[in-house]
C-alpha cells in the first residue's frame, strides 16, 4: 500500500518514539491515529525503518531497468544467424553471439 508523505513522516516519528522497536511503533501509530480504517502492519514499519536508515529518505525507491544497448554489428550478427537457420531460437542466437536476449 502506498502511503502519503504525511503518513510516512508520522510513521517515522512513531519508530523514533519507539526507539527503533517496529512492533511498538505500529501500536503507537495506531494510538495516535484512531480515526484511520486501516493501519500499516509491523512489517511495513520494518521496511520503512530499513529504507530510512539506508537512504535517509522515507520515499519509495523506484526500480529502474537498464535497457539493452544494441549496436549495428550485433543487429547484423543476429539477422545473419536468423537467415542461416530460421528455426533457431532467440536463446540459441544469444548464446552463440554472447549477448543477452
Amino acid at each position: 500500500m502506498n502511503y502519503s508523505k504525511e503518513e510516512l513522516v508520522n510513521m517515522v516519528y512513531a519508530v523514533g518514539e519507539a526507539r527503533g522497536n517496529c512492533f511498538l511503533a505500529s501500536r503507537i501509530y495506531q494510538a495516535n491515529n484512531p480515526d484511520l480504517q486501516r493501519y500499516p502492519r509491523t512489517k511495513c514499519f520494518v521496511k520503512l525503518k530499513e529504507r530510512f536508515e539506508r537512504t535517509a529518505n522515507a520515499n519509495y525507491e523506484k526500480t529502474t531497468r537498464t535497457h539493452a544497448c544494441s549496436n549495428q554489428d550485433s543487429q547484423i550478427d543476429i539477422l545473419g544467424c536468423a537467415v542461416q537457420n530460421p528455426s533457431t531460437s532467440v536463446r540459441e542466437i544469444s548464446d552463440e553471439i554472447s549477448i543477452s536476449k
